[in-house]
């Protein structure tokens, strides 16, 4: 026999939304106990898992949908990438301001993660031959290196060039000279652009051969245009 839901819900205590209970039935001219497992199947909702800005952190359970039955207390964690911090949860959570917390499963809910700045990088790109002098933290650094700086934090980069090499620019809007001030309020690159200096041959000869010396000796001798140096002859 079939007992609708409308007959079911006068009994006391009334039947559960999901799982198995045992049902007795009263009639007018007495109490009939018809006793069977009535199995009732639970709702079930979905989680739905996001993060703000993308490539700010994590969660667990990780980005993505996920079904729970109704009532499920569900555990959930976010953890920032290097540059970011936690700052709240979007959505209906237990504790909207903390990093661990939970969720539950009354209804299909979206949570978001949202996470702030905290850092912004500098890297750094080099064309040609030299380095670059980064305070802070006073240090000379190569092609492909990356810094992080705290947000609105005032870098200053010097290009040094290598031997044979003159420093040609940056390639930074508005950028003069070889020194480069900045302030980190969010990710940049810059770029160093050195270039080969042509050097010039200076022959030094003595006529006649073995009327005295110079200095430097005779011979061919290579140097950068606009430098300078002293010749002397004895």
């Amino acid at each position: 026999t079939v007992i609708s839901d409308v007959i079911m819900t006068v009994f006391s205590p009334s039947y559960p939304t999901w799982g198995a209970v045992d049902v007795a039935v009263a009639t007018e001219g007495g109490t009939v106990t018809a006793v069977g497992a009535f199995t009732y199947e639970s709702p079930t909702y979905v989680l739905s898992m996001a993060v703000t800005p993308e490539g700010a952190g994590t969660t667990d359970p990780a980005v993505g949908d996920y079904v729970y039955n109704a009532g499920t207390a569900v555990s959930i964690t976010a953890t920032a990438n290097v540059g970011y911090a936690f700052d709240h949860w979007n959505g209906d959570v237990a504790d909207p301001n903390a990093a661990g917390t939970t969720v539950t499963m009354d209804t299909d809910k979206i949570i978001t993660a949202v996470f702030i700045r905290v850092q912004a990088s500098l890297r750094l790109d080099i064309e040609g031959s030299g380095v670059v002098h980064v305070s802070p933290p006073s240090e000379d650094y190569g092609e492909g290196t990356t810094l992080n700086y705290d947000l609105g934090q005032e870098v200053t980069l010097t290009a040094m060039p290598s031997a044979g090499a003159r420093f040609a620019g940056w390639r930074v809007a508005g950028s003069k000279g070889c020194t480069l001030t900045l302030t980190m309020d969010t990710d940049k690159t810059v770029t160093a652009v050195f270039e080969a200096q042509t050097q010039r041959t200076v022959t030094l000869a003595v006529d006649p051969t073995g009327g005295g010396v110079t200095l430097p000796a005779v011979g061919d001798h290579a140097y950068v245009p606009v430098s300078y140096t002293h010749l002397r002859a004895h």
